[in-house]
């Protein structure tokens, strides 16, 4: 297929590097170190289409009848229609499935520095 379309092979992995802190936080690193943990995610590029219809379903009517975009619904159906794969474990080495209940479930600290590496990776003008 020609350059000016998405494949349905066109993937863009991000990972984060992260550590928990002694009272349970995480900090996310800017590069591993020899206690840190990664979390590696494969992302499907947008196409056209697909970033129109995430953009106009994270998109509300305001009171004073302007459209704005809800930034956590944007997060939130980015990660849902984008993600593809992963390579999260439990604790017992056992590969978690990805599917919107787990992701639900990722910590804010994680699952917002993949979104904004994936945007910044994509560019400004996708969604």
């Amino acid at each position: 297929m020609s350059g000016i379309f998405v494949d349905d092979n066109d993937f863009i992995e991000i990972v984060v590097w992260y550590h928990e802190t002694p009272n349970g936080t995480i900090e996310v690193l800017e590069k591993q170190d020899d206690h840190s943990h990664s979390l590696s995610m494969k992302f499907k590029r947008p196409s056209f289409g697909t970033s129109q219809a995430v953009l106009n379903s994270s998109t509300m009517l305001g009171q004073d009848g302007q459209v704005t975009a809800n930034m956590m619904t944007l997060r939130t159906n980015i990660l849902y229609t984008l993600a593809k794969s992963w390579d999260a474990k439990d604790d017992k080495s056992v590969a978690i499935p990805l599917n919107t209940d787990t992701i639900s479930k990722m910590r804010v600290e994680i699952a917002k520095p993949l979104i904004e590496k994936l945007l910044e990776k994509l560019g400004t003008n996708v969604f």
